[in-house]
């Protein structure tokens, strides 16, 4: 992705490194993790935080359970490392 700031890539990949290590009924892979880097570049995000996640994570994670699960429990730890 040509347009994509060099330090919100590497928060998206430091991001889905940690996430597909959850035990998720759907893992993202490389077309979700895509479609969620263009996403935060159409939003004009140049970085991760919470209210950012939050609001795209749709774009990231197609399961109801899934998207609970990272909502609710290892967002927050996941950010710490991010």
């Amino acid at each position: 992705m040509p347009d994509i700031a060099g330090d919100l890539a590497k928060q998206i990949c430091r991001f889905m490194s940690e996430a597909r290590k959850l035990d998720m009924g759907k893992t993202p892979g490389i077309s979700e993790t895509l479609d969620w880097a263009n996403a935060m570049v159409m939003l004009h995000h140049d970085h991760l935080d919470r209210d950012i996640v939050q609001e795209t994570l749709g774009c990231l994670v197609k399961d109801a359970d899934d998207l609970e699960r990272l909502r609710s429990h290892a967002l927050d730890d996941i950010l710490a490392k991010v």
